[in-house]
């Protein structure tokens, strides 16, 4: 089991990249299986998340900011998506390198952003982008 002081560490990086407890839970089952929560990792896991944290916090191509995702979301709910429809654009838009909003980078989320509002001015739906 990982111990406080992992998971304090953990919930410090999360903090930075901006993820929230679910976004941290949906990590430890992505790269851990069995749904398990921070608590329920090994030391070992929980030493790999805080490393995989700290590189991504140091990686070139950072990941989506809080307000993008919110904009995804939002142009989203505009164009009349459900969340499929959303997966199935990013994967579009990322040729297939990820289909959530959650994983993307930094240009993957304006590259989204930037394609769902045309696709909202084509619809005639460009007004609501004020």
């Amino acid at each position: 089991m990982s111990t406080a002081n992992q998971r304090g560490k953990i919930y410090q990086l999360a903090k930075a990249l901006e993820l929230s407890r679910e976004q941290v839970h949906g990590y430890c089952v992505q790269w851990y299986g069995a749904d398990p929560t921070t608590k329920d990792l090994t030391t070992a896991q929980a030493s790999d998340m805080i490393q995989r944290f700290a590189r991504m916090i140091q990686e070139d191509p950072k990941i989506a900011n809080r307000a993008q995702r919110k904009k995804i979301y939002k142009l989203g709910y505009l164009l009349n998506w459900k969340s499929p429809a959303i997966r199935k654009f990013i994967r579009r838009q990322t040729g297939g390198r990820v289909n959530d909003v959650n994983h993307l980078w930094f240009e993957e989320a304006s590259k989204v952003i930037l394609g769902m509002e045309q696709i909202l001015r084509e619809e005639g739906k460009g007004h609501l982008l004020q």
